[in-house]
């Protein structure tokens, strides 16, 4: 099992288909003073726009306000910090502020990938050791009392399948309080972890935080301030399903671990690349549990990315889910495992309400089936989600 302490080091699914004003001066005397890095982006950058990180007791209010930023994102419990366009003066201003601990260009995050595929197996699989598949569903838990947070496109809240359960709860700012899925990933991912027929967990509430737009991609600092809205509004015990990704930000893992670490239990997608995770966020965070893809012949799908930093396995080619429009439809990826296994912790959460991300995820690689997955890479973890007895 990883540890949830291990060092920190950016979301995506393979889609077929941010304390009292410190009384630090503000600027630099010393004009030769040693810059702050900006860390370029590893992905497609957004341009102008960076994710300002700053240090302990610094104000992102008073930061933000000094050298005139626009359209600002202010982060303060899962990340000191804030988000804004900046230009060229801005940004050297910011470098040489005493109160900056590091600066990063913003960058777009995905949906992971999707394809269609015939093969409604997922849950099938999740409850039982071995194959042959029995081509039934066992479940005592149910999952009510316990919300589950979709961090996607949004989701279609008057789907038949969610039963009046679903409803926006946070958009980005850029979507003006708009939560409806004009993609499908999202309301796809939320039928999986609660819908009445493909979902695992069948009486959970599932609540919309959209961070995507209708192209299933969008700033990495949307994620952050979804955490950072997360971390102070979530209705426990909840589950966050995060099945979007993106390169390696060191800024969106410090907001999800503190998101997981505030008592939220956090999921992510390990990502569609067939890369190492450790490369990306958040599937290289702390404290969360990184999801890679099986197929129905219990094999690592050749997209899945691998290494230490996946936690476990769950079945990600052709599972079918709802689709905006009262619809169904077979996608693949690791979008499509991550929400498995966030339906297994509302799960468990349903009866063990007070459990932290600690307590779930030996839970989680306890009970998994072990040896059961093949053509891992070398360094994978090869543990297949398994709901036991709940």
């Amino acid at each position: 099992m990883r540890t949830v302490h291990r060092r920190l080091l950016t979301v995506g699914a393979v889609a077929t288909c941010v304390g009292a004003a410190a009384t630090l001066p503000s600027l630099a005397a010393d004009p030769d003073a040693a810059l702050v890095k900006v860390a370029a982006a590893e992905g497609t950058p957004v341009p102008g726009q960076y994710i300002v990180t700053l240090k302990d007791g610094a104000s992102s209010d008073s930061a933000a306000k000094k050298v005139r930023a626009a359209a600002v994102q202010r982060f303060d419990g899962v990340l000191n910090g804030f988000a804004a366009r900046l230009n060229g003066t801005q940004l050297d201003q910011l470098r040489r502020d005493h109160r900056v601990a590091a600066i990063e260009q913003d960058q777009i995050v995905k949906a992971s990938g999707t394809q269609r595929a015939p093969l409604p197996w997922g849950l099938d699989r999740i409850d039982q050791r071995k194959r042959p598949l029995s081509k039934s569903y066992s479940y005592g838990a149910r999952g009510r009392g316990v919300t589950a947070y979709v961090i996607d496109t949004g989701v279609d809240a008057g789907h038949r399948e969610f039963g009046g359960r679903a409803a926006s709860a946070w958009t980005a700012p850029q979507f003006g309080g708009d939560g409806r899925d004009c993609n499908g990933h999202g309301t796809h991912v939320a039928g999986s972890i609660g819908s009445k027929t493909y979902g695992v967990a069948k009486e959970a509430k599932l609540r919309s935080v959209r961070v995507l737009g209708c192209d299933g991609s969008g700033p990495m600092s949307n994620l952050v301030a979804a955490a950072q809205w997360l971390r102070t509004h979530a209705a426990k015990p909840a589950v966050a399903n995060m099945s979007v990704g993106g390169p390696k930000s060191a800024a969106l893992n410090t907001a999800v671990t503190n998101l997981s670490k505030s008592g939220v239990f956090v999921s992510v997608a390990a990502g569609n690349e067939g890369q190492n995770a450790c490369k990306t966020s958040p599937a290289s965070a702390g404290w969360v549990m990184a999801v890679g893809a099986t197929t129905s012949y219990d094999n690592r799908a050749d997209w899945s990315n691998y290494g230490s930093c996946v936690d476990i396995h769950a079945p990600g080619y052709g599972i079918w889910s709802t689709w905006p429009g009262n619809g169904k439809r077979a996608l693949s990826g690791t979008s499509m495992a991550t929400p498995y296994v966030s339906g297994v912790a509302a799960l468990y959460l349903t009866t063990h309400r007070g459990a932290g991300f600690s307590q779930v995820q030996k839970w989680m690689t306890d009970s998994s089936t072990r040896g059961q997955v093949k053509r891992l890479p070398k360094g994978t973890t090869n543990k297949l989600l398994f709901k036991g007895g709940l």
